[in-house]
């Protein structure tokens, strides 16, 4: 959210509908544009990886341990375009 403002074509990826739901109502309400996609960040659906420029998490490693923290910090670069940065 703090990047679209600044001109960023911004994706937000969630497991969770609800999640997404409340983002879509927080951008709405915000007068935001943002593409949302239902998905596991460790296993990214078609047409998500090598696509981005940046690759951003926010309030979201935490929540994992060991093995699947690990995995979850991995999987940022997955998703990146060629000379992205994570």
């Amino acid at each position: 959210m703090l990047l679209a403002p600044c001109g960023a074509k911004v994706t937000l990826l969630d497991a969770s509908e609800r999640a997404l739901d409340q983002a879509r109502r927080r951008f709405d309400r915000l007068g935001l544009a943002a593409e949302f996609v239902r998905g596991d960040m460790m296993q990214p659906a078609a047409g998500v990886a090598d696509r981005f420029d940046l690759s951003l998490s926010s309030g979201v490693i935490e929540h994992f341990r060991g093995a699947d923290r690990t995995r979850v910090i991995q999987a940022h670069p997955d998703v990146l375009a060629p000379g992205g940065m994570h």
